[in-house]
């Protein structure tokens, strides 16, 4: 595992604006609603270097998305999370095993029965095939407890692949295929 992905705390603030065309999620062209949705997000990642081959990872993540029309759709997600990497064989394109778990709260403005925490458990490997070219892939289960009944509880499981293309120096084409 390369060392100075290990170097440092990085924080990410988003701001995003974009319009939802179904928020109603309706059949009938009649029901279908559109709203403009404007979202402040602000992640932290911090990397500690356990051995030359491992490390974990921690994270957070608190997002606000604020409906134009539809306040009830308006809510505020934070969650907290980690994963531990390990690269039992070292080398550029050795792969790299990650198992994590993260954390979630949803909290609705006026519609305590969206609002829920969720549980998420991941195992991935990936593997640099070129100095450009990433693959990845994985396996995954979610579970969601709803605040206030059933409606909004669920459990998914999922299996994915992707691969990452450099298109610039600093800029990467993530590409994913989930099932």
């Amino acid at each position: 595992m390369a060392h100075d992905a290990f170097a440092a705390t990085l924080v990410d603030v988003e701001l995003s604006a974009s319009r939802d065309d179904n928020v109603s999620r309706a059949e009938s062209a009649a029901d279908i609603k559109s709203d403009i949705i404007v979202g402040l997000g602000v992640s932290l990642q911090r990397a500690l270097l356990l051995t030359p081959a491992s490390g974990i990872l921690l994270h957070s993540h608190v997002q606000l998305d604020q409906y134009q029309h539809y306040d009830d759709l308006s809510h505020i997600t934070a969650n907290a999370g980690m994963d531990y990497r390990f690269q039992p064989m070292l080398g550029y394109s050795a792969p790299v095993f990650d198992i994590g778990t993260t954390l979630e709260r949803y909290a609705y403005s006026n519609s305590n029965i969206r609002d829920g925490t969720a549980l998420q458990l991941d195992a991935a490997v990936s593997s640099h095939i070129t100095d450009r070219i990433k693959l990845q892939g994985g396996v995954g289960t979610e579970k969601r407890w709803a605040g206030q009944g059933d409606v909004y509880a669920w459990q998914h499981k999922r299996i994915y692949a992707g691969t990452e293309i450099p298109i610039q120096p600093k800029d990467n084409v993530v590409c994913q295929c989930l099932t």
